[in-house]
């Protein structure tokens, strides 16, 4: 589903901005000193550095769906934070800042991916993935670049969260549509032989009793 994400946010980014793809190239690298010497065209780097459960929209029971015609159950789906570092390369700094800037008001146009941008499962899974450009927490200082071994830059914290169809499906019965009710008489002597049990006698005239004294 990862690289499914990685076409979702290029797709996103070359129609919402909108980045021509003979312009600017759109890649998802390790932005470090020997991959930063090597850029020769303006250049939008998506750089996943880090993926985990998001466990504050975690749900519980089963839910239902259709798959090739059987009806299915499964737990629910889980979804997945996954934090991209974006930067942009131009040669110039005001090229970059302008390319950046346009990427970021891109980035806020919208809290949810549309879904023309998605493709394969990722478009057919819900809730779509979410965007967001969270607040300074820090990640982004010198120490991290120095651990990618680059040079510190101007950069996007971005969060997508997804949904990732990681569920085995289990099938189901068919769904219930009708039921029949019946009734039976109360003294009706064979429906008190039934609720008894097979130490009732068959003949109620055999049956004895103890005085009580």
């Amino acid at each position: 589903m990862l690289h499914l994400l990685d076409d979702a946010l290029e797709a996103y980014l070359r129609g919402e901005v909108p980045l021509q793809g003979n312009d600017v190239d759109v890649v998802f690298a390790r932005p470090d000193k020997e991959w930063g010497a090597a850029v020769i065209r303006p250049t939008i780097n998506l750089f996943l550095w880090d993926i985990r459960r998001n466990t504050g929209a975690q749900e519980s029971g089963m839910e239902w769906m259709e798959v090739g015609g059987k009806r299915m159950r499964r737990a629910p789906q889980p979804r997945v934070d996954c934090r991209y570092m974006v930067t942009a390369w131009a040669g110039d700094p005001r090229d970059e800042h302008q390319l950046l800037g346009a990427v970021l008001g891109a980035l806020m146009r919208f809290s949810e991916m549309p879904e023309r941008y998605l493709v394969g499962p990722l478009g057919e899974t819900r809730p779509l993935p979410t965007i967001n450009v969270p607040r300074f927490d820090g990640s982004h200082n010198a120490d991290f670049w120095t651990a990618i071994s680059g040079e510190m830059r101007p950069a996007v914290d971005l969060v997508i969260s997804a949904t990732f169809d990681a569920a085995v499906l289990a099938e189901a019965g068919p769904p219930v549509t009708s039921f029949t009710l019946g009734t039976r008489r109360t003294d009706d002597p064979a429906s008190r032989e039934e609720r008894a049990g097979a130490s009732a006698p068959a003949d109620p005239a055999a049956a004895t009793s103890t005085p009580v004294e």
